[in-house]
């Protein structure tokens, strides 16, 4: 959604304590974004928090919130504006400037967005173990990490199975 609607890239995962997941921008400014999902929970209850939660953040900046409700396949996404009174913001329109960053920096961070991207890609496609393509890892780190990999996905599923809505034969 943040290619598509906000011609924005992913730039880095935000740290804790940022108050949402990413940072997303361009090569002249950044702002927040927070997403969330939700199997059972009303889409437009999920999304008012996330936006409670984005306007907290410590940096003053705007941000973006996609919330998707799984079970019906709907989204929300949508931009919020830092309330600016009587608080020092990086700037009057809520990003944070990123000019004078190096060129290399830029590149590296593209290169980042890409791959955070293809990832989840990869995952969504259950596609996991490609990840790991293209990397230069010694035989005992791949192993760790490819059982790492087996062992979030037997979560997953093991979550799915028991927060997946009951399907109800129709009989003909």
């Amino acid at each position: 959604m943040v290619p598509l609607y906000a011609r924005l890239r992913v730039l880095s995962t935000a740290q804790e304590g940022d108050r949402f997941d990413y940072w997303v921008g361009n090569d002249e400014r950044q702002w927040g974004l927070e997403v969330s999902g939700t199997i059972d929970e009303d889409l437009h209850t999920r999304h008012r928090a996330k936006i409670r939660q984005l306007l907290s953040n410590p940096f003053g900046v705007d941000g973006y919130v996609a919330v998707t409700k799984f079970s019906t396949r709907e989204s929300l996404f949508s931009l919020h504006r830092y309330r600016r009174e009587n608080k020092m913001t990086p700037s009057q329109n809520g990003s944070i400037s990123r000019r004078g960053l190096p060129a290399r920096f830029i590149q590296d961070e593209k290169e980042t967005s890409r791959l955070i991207l293809e990832s989840n890609l990869l995952k969504s496609q259950q596609r996991r173990k490609e990840l790991l393509d293209g990397f230069e890892l010694n035989s005992l780190l791949r192993q760790r990490i490819t059982e790492y990999l087996d062992v979030l996905k037997t979560r997953v599923d093991q979550w799915m199975t028991y927060y997946a809505p009951d399907v109800a034969a129709v009989a003909d």
